[in-house]
């Protein structure tokens, strides 16, 4: 039985020519877990919005959407709210209480609950998602993670039927983006409840998916089970899309495999063991990609041998230097020029608060892209702002660009580091990103003729050229995330400090990211780069470090660096493990393989 139609569904922004969502036509049953996924700016947003009435956007829809049979605009309020659930991006933008308890009640009062019901379900949730050590807590005190966690049991207090989810684990740690999409996959199957799920990162979704939607330019491109979705892109070899798939199909098809596709990492284990067996057992030359065949990805054997060839790099990355098996390794000498220096820095909010950083060193030298890794609420961000300055450490050195920063004083070397804060929206303060960019060249002493031209080119690189007369806030959350970077780069500056950059960006668009971050490292600029992305890191940094109570406990390679995590991992590593060790994404353990089924030593 359907629970949601959606019938020839088109919607347009006010004052936009281009259309968010173009005939968009699904059937979703009841009980269904639906994956929604495409490039950013495709529309899936819109599409989640336009199925909640309370947040439902404002511009010209035709088509219709029905619950239940009934019209989504004809649904009373109180139905509305209470059977339709929606987790926005942002953990920030739903919470509007400032308490746990607080938070989880008021859905249930502002619906006319009566006491004892409200204090029966706001205990039965407490319980079900473990808030008791935290029920009492202030919501402005919750890392990321359980801010979105409760906002997530604010929703299901209410017991909805249908739980509507835009990208929840943008900005979540790996480790509580597993916990988060274990939980919601458990709401599925245990309460029957329909979940559909807009997601850029595929690993942990889409293999439980029962429908998987592909929208490209607001259109439905495909619909239908998870592995008929890897057979499209499989058939569409260019689409950008394909590199979001899981990491054991990806695999699977980088090596023209036959026969079921893997869509887990266990399942990618047990076919990288057949690989590696028969190649043993055969000899050198027993496997090279595409001999398996073409049934599942598509791709004839004469594409391959353009696409994967041992020891070379691999276009998935593009920009990069070097992608060996040893993926990510140091290209920098020790003695290197440094473009940040921090030496025992302590920082804390206020003399009776406890410590946030307890005697931080940390070294970004120039033409280094550095990755930190740590949980939500460790103190990244509050890291970053201690080098920009915005916040002054109480004991410990920042040196930035060779300038040693004092207390209250910042060094002019400072005027030289730009800064892209985790929520995009704080650089925007024009009405047009054309607006913005022209107050960077600004800011950057650029001459003013050149404005114009370097604007255009910065924003033909990322691919947004035609926003520039948007408004910032008018972007979906990808576009904003490129258009924070292009902002950025304007001003021409020594060192960059990016906070969570990939956030909310498909596969395409952080491919271009990884690519503009080398070109910058390659022009002798210090990149570093906060981010919960792991696959981002071990594709694009020198070197990762992680922060851990309020100190840097481990920094590495790429490949030293995720071989030796569990958790803190790429799906790759863990495919690969105690096969391929020290390849940590899927382009490196294809390079491995061939090395290894052609008798060569390892890289």
């Amino acid at each position: 039985m359907e629970i949601l139609q959606i019938d020839n569904l088109s919607f347009s922004y006010p004052e936009s020519p281009v259309k968010a969502l173009d005939g968009v036509s699904l059937s979703i049953r009841e009980g269904a877990f639906v994956c929604v996924y495409g490039l950013s700016g495709c529309g899936k947003t819109t599409l989640l919005t336009l199925l909640k009435k309370s947040v439902s956007p404002f511009g010209t829809r035709t088509g219709t959407v029905l619950y239940r049979g009934t019209d989504i605009r004809d649904l009373d309020d109180r139905r509305a709210a209470a059977e339709i659930g929606y987790v926005g991006q942002d953990p920030d933008g739903q919470i509007v209480t400032d308490t746990v308890w607080h938070e989880l009640a008021f859905g249930l009062e502002s619906l006319g609950f009566d006491t004892p019901q409200i204090r029966r379900r706001v205990a039965e949730l407490g319980v079900y998602f473990n808030m008791e050590p935290w029920f009492h807590q202030e919501t402005a005190s919750l890392s990321g993670g359980q801010k979105q966690l409760l906002n997530l049991a604010s929703v299901m207090v209410m017991g909805p039927s249908v739980l509507l989810l835009d990208e929840p684990t943008a900005r979540m740690d790996p480790v509580a983006a597993a916990h988060f999409t274990d939980t919601v996959k458990k709401l599925n199957r245990e309460l029957g409840l329909t979940v559909v799920i807009a997601e850029h990162r595929l690993e942990q979704v889409l293999p439980d998916a029962d429908l998987a939607v592909f929208l490209e330019e607001g259109r439905v491109a495909f619909s239908g089970t998870p592995r008929e979705a890897v057979r499209y892109f499989g058939n569409h070899p260019g689409n950008p899309m394909a590199e979001a798939l899981p990491a054991a199909a990806r695999l699977h098809a980088r090596m023209g495999g036959s026969g079921e596709t893997p869509m887990t990492v266990q399942e990618g284990r047990a076919y990288l063991a057949s690989v590696l067996e028969r190649a043993e057992a055969e000899g050198p030359g027993a496997v090279t990609a595409g001999k398996h065949g073409a049934a599942v990805s598509g791709l004839a054997e004469a594409e391959w041998a353009g696409t994967v060839t041992a020891g070379k790099p691999c276009a998935a990355v593009p920009g990069r230097a070097e992608m060996p098996g040893d993926s990510g390794h140091d290209r920098h000498e020790p003695g290197q020029a440094e473009a940040l220096s921090l030496a025992d820095v302590w920082f804390r909010y206020g003399q009776t608060r406890p410590d946030v950083l307890k005697g931080v060193f940390l070294t970004v030298r120039k033409g280094e892209h550095y990755c930190l890794l740590g949980s939500n609420g460790a103190g990244k961000s509050t890291l970053l702002e201690v080098i920009t300055g915005a916040l002054a450490p109480y004991r410990g050195r920042v040196r930035v660009c060779g300038e040693i920063r004092k207390r209250g004083k910042a060094p002019e070397a400072s005027g030289r580091v730009t800064a892209m804060p985790q929520d995009p929206k704080l650089l925007f303060l024009s009405d047009t990103l054309r607006e913005d960019f022209r107050a960077a060249c600004r800011m950057g002493g650029v001459p003013k003729e050149m404005w114009d031209s370097r604007i255009l080119d910065e924003a033909r690189a990322w691919g947004i050229e035609g926003l520039l007369d948007r408004h910032p806030y008018d972007l979906s959350g990808g576009e904003k995330q490129k258009a924070a970077f292009v902002k950025v780069l304007l001003p021409g500056p020594s060192l960059v400090l990016l906070d969570e950059p990939a956030k909310g960006m498909d596969a395409a668009a952080k491919a271009r990211l990884a690519s503009g971050i080398r070109k910058l490292a390659g022009a002798g600029i210090g990149v570093m780069t906060v981010t919960h992305d792991v696959e981002f890191a071990a594709e694009s940094a020198d070197r990762v470090g992680m922060l851990y109570d309020g100190v840097i406990v481990s920094e590495d390679t790429p490949a030293r660096f995720f071989t030796d995590n569990l958790f803190f991992t790429t799906a790759a590593a863990s495919l690969t493990r105690g096969f391929l060790d020290g390849t940590v994404t899927v382009e490196a353990a294809v390079d491995e393989i061939l090395r290894r089924c052609k008798g060569e030593p390892h890289a």
